[in-house]
């Protein structure tokens, strides 16, 4: 009776032992998705979102305040027939038409002369205005006559020539009355010294004060001016032209021309 117990309490023990192998070699089931298990190895992550831009709105203008559009340059003129002639022999710049005291003060063709071209090149004042024939005669008597004479007397060759303004809107000596001077056409030009390459400048003056190569070239220069220019007028003329020397291409009738030398 005995034995049947113990046997019986041995299978039993037996049968729980196998059930625990078994239960140990069984494979593992898988987390269910939203399982308790599940939640606890989720990492939570954290979300970058870009940082909001700031949207600006376009800059509004009344009429009062809305900028202007930028003004372009005017393209330069054609060169007139004059001036093709001028780019031949000088430096020179176009020019527009100055403004003036006096409408009837007009410049045809206006360009600002620098310089003759090489060889023996010679400057001109800063901003000489004058009209363009004016400016080819004027050059062509520095270039070809002038220089000549200046190499020959003075023994050296000119390199400026000073002047007063060649365009002035104003009447023949500065009167407040009578007719406009050649000057407020562009139309004339007041030589006040000569530079040389070596040696002192020359003042325009009586040649009688000066030394005998300086009164040789001057006194060669005025009379050869008057094969050029219709005009010219320099110190002993009268005393409004005691210290310059006067030039200029005077528009005179063509039926009754006229030529003052003095």
């Amino acid at each position: 009776m005995i034995k049947a117990r113990v046997s019986k309490a041995a299978s039993t023990y037996l049968a729980l032992a196998l059930m625990a192998i078994a239960a140990s070699a069984a494979p593992l089931k898988p987390v269910e998705p939203g399982g308790s298990q599940d939640r606890q190895a989720q990492v939570t992550l954290p979300t970058f979102r870009p940082a909001p831009t700031e949207t600006k709105e376009p800059e509004r203008f009344s009429e009062e305040t809305r900028p202007l559009p930028e003004k372009e340059a005017p393209p330069p003129k054609a060169a007139s027939a004059c001036q093709q002639q001028l780019q031949k022999i000088a430096i020179f710049e176009q020019a527009t038409q100055p403004p003036a005291s006096d409408e009837a003060c007009q410049i045809p063709d206006p360009v600002i002369l620098k310089a003759t071209k090489p060889p023996y090149a010679v400057s001109f004042t800063d901003n000489l205005l004058l009209d363009c024939p004016f400016a080819v005669r004027t050059t062509q008597f520095v270039r070809d006559t002038a220089q000549a004479l200046a190499i020959h007397h003075v023994g050296s060759a000119m390199t400026k020539i000073n002047s007063g303004e060649g365009f002035v809107c104003r009447r023949r000596n500065n009167a407040k009355t009578g007719k406009i001077s050649e000057h407020g056409f562009g139309n004339a030009m007041d030589w006040t010294s000569v530079e040389f390459v070596a040696g002192k400048p020359m003042q325009i003056r009586d040649a009688k004060t000066m030394a005998p190569d300086e009164a040789d070239f001057f006194n060669n220069l005025r009379t050869s001016a008057c094969g050029y220019f219709t005009t010219v007028l320099g110190p002993g003329s009268d005393a409004a032209h005691a210290t310059h020397l006067h030039l200029d291409l005077g528009r005179s009738d063509k039926k009754n021309p006229y030529r003052i030398c003095e």
